[in-house]
């Protein structure tokens, strides 16, 4: 790796690094039914980074719902929702004023005009608000699962022996067209329903990247950086990064035993949105580096995100 490009990244990140404690506390007013739950035992903490797409809010949460009460009851999983943006759009309809909702919290990060959303900034915050969970599943608002989820899900991870998973099978979603996306949008169908009828309205996607839906052990997920914010926002190549920097302590892959199949709803394409030059540049920085230097890179980013969760990861 050139030697200017190896130091423009450590002091790139040095100096742009992110006070998630400021961000924190500017945010106090702006947390709803979050109170001492972040701070109580879970086994998996579910964080939901959300930005322009309140349409798809219900569908998930609904979702949600029947697969947590399949796993193992309320107490076992705790969902976040993290809003990017420069205006609430999300917090309406989680039901904050009711005694019981036990599960869902929401968070709102306001944001200038000028900024891109930072999916990266919502996943690191999640984890950091609910540290003491032992695994987090990092999941788009616009991908629903089956019932049997969460179980199969921890099969997956635990009977593999891998450190993370994709929450789908062989590297790619089924993919619902427009008229079937207003069907689950409405309420007309859940993905537990029999919609045999409608697989004409479904379609296998090809092989994509490692996002959309990432299930991964608490402590790698710290030993390995987390997310990046600091380099990747907007449309932008996080997923991959975050995925490489995984790789380097362990063994990745898909949910292929049991097979989880997801569904994505429908969306306009993000055809004339591209990943900014900068981002790439540090990317293929720390792509170009030996595997040591690499190392080093993930524990410069690790050492900042700790010093955030002192005594918990």
């Amino acid at each position: 790796m050139d030697v200017f490009e190896r130091d423009r990244w450590f002091t790139s990140f040095t100096e742009s690094a992110v006070d998630y404690d400021n961000i924190i506390s500017q945010s106090e007013d702006w947390i709803w039914s979050l109170g001492e739950r972040s701070k109580s035992k879970c086994d998996i903490a579910v964080i939901v980074p959300v930005y322009d797409r309140a349409k798809y809010q219900t569908t998930l949460m609904n979702h949600l719902r029947q697969a947590i009460a399949e796993y193992d009851g309320k107490e076992s999983i705790q969902v976040i929702f993290i809003e990017n943006s420069e205006v609430q759009k999300h917090k309406d309809g989680f039901g904050f004023e009711n005694p019981d909702n036990k599960l869902f919290s929401y968070l709102w990060i306001k944001k200038d005009s000028e900024e891109y959303f930072n999916k990266s900034l919502c996943h690191n915050l999640g984890a950091i608000l609910f540290r003491t969970a032992s695994y987090f599943l990092f999941h788009d608002i616009d991908t629903i699962m089956p019932k049997d989820f969460f179980i199969k899900l921890m099969a997956n991870i635990k009977e593999t022996g891998r450190i993370a998973v994709q929450g789908f099978r062989d590297k790619r979603l089924k993919y619902c067209n427009e008229q079937l996306t207003r069907k689950f949008l409405d309420g007309q169908i859940t993905y537990n329903d029999d919609f045999r009828e409608y697989q004409d309205d479904l379609s296998t996607g090809a092989e994509g990247a490692p996002g959309g839906s990432i299930f991964i052990n608490k402590h790698i997920f710290f030993k390995a950086g987390g997310f990046c914010p600091e380099f990747f926002s907007g449309y932008s190549v996080e997923d991959q990064f975050f995925w490489n920097c995984v790789e380097l302590y362990g063994t990745i892959g898909s949910s292929n035993n049991p097979p989880i199949e997801l569904l994505h709803l429908f969306h306009e394409p993000s055809y004339n949105k591209t990943t900014k030059d900068c981002d790439w540049s540090f990317f293929h920085t720390f792509m170009g580096a030996i595997r040591e230097e690499q190392f080093h890179m993930t524990q410069l980013r690790s050492e900042h995100l700790m010093k955030f969760i002192p005594n918990e990861a």
